[in-house]
């Protein structure tokens, strides 16, 4: 399903009426979750979550067919040039989408839906392509590798990755995909291994919000795991209040809202889960050592409170956190001072599940010349 600006939920339904037989709608819904109007489609097409242009036309697509929608719900055009993948979309309002008999054309096509290029990646492409910020468009083709296509067509460069599903791009340009074992990948724009993160269960496709927070379908007890962009960390998992049937498999992809609720189908409900918005608050940070110390290497104290537990801290003399890194929440730890005798300041922000930070704390601290012999 897709969520477009305005909040409104945008999603597929496909049934099988008969053996070889299917039909096939989109579903539009208002924020608070009730119908606003239902459009049919032709048998297999809008199997795929649309995709939300500039001007709020929706491009959906399945079977070989792709259509341009009005917010309203009127067709506006319709090509049976390609239509094998969900839709995404670049720069111009240019759509991109899989075509082909054996499923091997990626095709680009105009806001109007005429015909720009084609280019054949010589071996079926299994999921949707997924746009960069520089256009490059990252592609899962063949045995799951994993390509970059420039955006015209030509083939940037091709890794072997055996990705089972679409990958997601993040805020920071990394690609994420997952595997076929339940392992989720970060790649750099070069394809470089960033770092990996098993997750029991995980079937992908990821999402990733505004924020660089990649949600991860998964066919486990936990149904959502949430991933720090940085090293893949957990953040926080989601599982519903009734257990969920083994064998129903992981939700469906994850659409987010503008306001970072999350939308997904899971044993054909519609959940939607609103963000924890509420920041940590720092409740206790001081020097052990009391007002002065000798000693560079000096132990700190930490108190921090949250509704859904800290997870992360970040300890810096610079009140701007400039070059801190994220470390595991731990409210008995040790710093290094800064060199040199005389006061120093230092700060902490800390983090919870949701990546939600806290406001910075402070407690100063005198480092003192040790006497001499």
């Amino acid at each position: 399903m897709t969520v477009a600006p305005s909040g409104a939920v945008y999603a597929p339904s496909c049934r099988s009426d008969a053996p070889n037989i299917a039909s096939s709608a989109l579903i539009a819904l208002t924020e608070d979750g009730k119908r606003a109007w239902r459009l049919r489609l032709r048998p297999r097409t809008g199997c795929f979550a649309p995709a939300v242009a500039g001007d709020g036309t929706l491009v959906t697509t399945g079977g070989g067919h792709t259509y341009g929608i009005s917010p309203t719900g009127k067709i506006l055009w319709h090509t049976d040039v390609a239509g094998w993948t969900a839709p995404a979309l670049g720069a111009g309002g240019t759509i991109y989408t899989i075509g082909g008999a054996d499923r091997t054309l990626l095709v680009a096509l105009d806001p109007a839906g005429k015909t720009l290029w084609e280019a054949d990646q010589g071996a079926p492409v299994h999921a949707p392509p997924v746009v960069g910020r520089d256009g490059t468009l990252y592609l899962t083709v063949g045995h799951h590798d994993l390509r970059a296509v420039r955006p015209d067509g030509t083939t940037k460069w091709s890794r072997r990755a055996a990705l089972g599903a679409m990958v997601a791009i993040g805020k920071s340009q990394k690609i994420i995909g997952v595997t076929r074992g339940g392992v989720v990948i970060a790649y750099d724009p070069w394809g470089g291994v960033r770092w990996r993160k098993r997750v029991p269960g995980a079937e992908g496709p990821v999402s990733i919000d505004s924020r660089g927070t990649i949600f991860v379908p998964s066919s486990g007890p936990d149904r959502i795991v949430a991933l720090e962009p940085a090293a893949g960390h957990v953040l926080w998992r989601w599982r519903p209040a009734k257990a969920i049937d083994p064998q129903a498999g992981a939700p469906g992809e994850i659409a987010i809202g503008p306001d970072h609720m999350l939308f997904f189908t899971d044993e054909a409900q519609l959940w939607a889960i609103g963000p924890d918005s509420a920041a940590p608050v720092v409740e206790l940070f001081a020097f052990r050592s009391g007002e002065t110390t000798r000693f560079r290497k000096t132990a700190i104290r930490i108190t921090a409170s949250d509704n859904d537990g800290v997870t992360d801290m970040q300890l810096s003399e610079d009140p701007t956190f400039r070059r801190a890194i994220w470390q595991t929440f731990d409210g008995s730890t040790q710093f290094l001072l800064s060199a040199g005798a005389g006061e120093k300041t230092l700060f902490v922000r800390v983090r919870d599940r949701s990546g939600n930070v806290s406001a910075a704390a402070s407690a100063s601290i005198t480092l003192v010349r040790r006497p001499p012999p």
